[in-house]
């Protein structure tokens, strides 16, 4: 996808969809491997941080990294994805230390350094510019965290060489982490050339 307006309509409604896919989702291996993958990220949260989530989605990990004690930003591209994070915080008493807003990753109102963290998860590979994206994600805090997760292609546009991209990526920023589920760190080791034929595929 590479048109704002198609990508907006697009996420209408996804946080709900979301949810049951990963964090209440009916099938234990998914909802365990997403649990983890929460985890990994709250592993670099500290009570006391300003913490950015980038592309907050559905909110969840927002909320995770208030409970332990962050303030966070949460921001989306999406209206009903904020209204839906807005609604969940006041659910679970945490609107006093998470606020959500309508935003573009690509262009974050955010000064250089504003925050101690910025956490973007499973967001990039969706954004039409990813360079831009990136940058955008690295200004505003010298120590960014890009979850990738699980390679799937239930979004239709899912760039698993993303990997291979941050990879490279951390030639030049020693402080931007890669997180990848064990399944999606073996499948990477192990099938790189069908990674590039997904890139082929996907970008045609």
């Amino acid at each position: 996808m590479n048109n704002p307006d198609i990508i907006k309509e697009f996420y209408r409604g996804y946080a709900d969809r979301i949810v049951s896919k990963r964090w209440r989702s009916k099938y234990p291996l998914r909802a365990y491997v997403h649990e983890r993958q929460y985890q990994s990220v709250l592993s670099y949260v500290k009570p006391g941080m300003n913490v950015l989530d980038a592309g907050c989605g559905e909110g969840i990990l927002s909320l995770m990294m208030a409970e332990k004690g962050a303030c966070v930003t949460g921001v989306d591209l999406s209206i009903p994805n904020v209204e839906v994070c807005i609604k969940r915080a006041a659910e679970h008493n945490l609107s006093g230390r998470v606020s959500f807003q309508t935003g573009d990753v690509e262009h974050l109102p955010f000064e250089d350094n504003f925050f101690d963290l910025v956490v973007s998860s499973h967001v990039l590979e969706h954004v039409p510019d990813f360079n831009k994206g990136l940058s955008e994600v690295i200004h505003v805090r010298g120590f960014k965290l890009e979850e990738v997760g699980i390679i799937s292609r239930d979004l239709g546009h899912f760039l698993p060489y993303l990997m291979v991209l941050f990879l490279l990526y951390l030639l030049w920023f020693q402080d931007v982490r890669v997180l990848m589920s064990p399944m999606a760190e073996k499948i990477f080791h192990t099938y790189f050339d069908l990674f590039m034929r997904w890139k082929r595929e996907f970008l045609q």
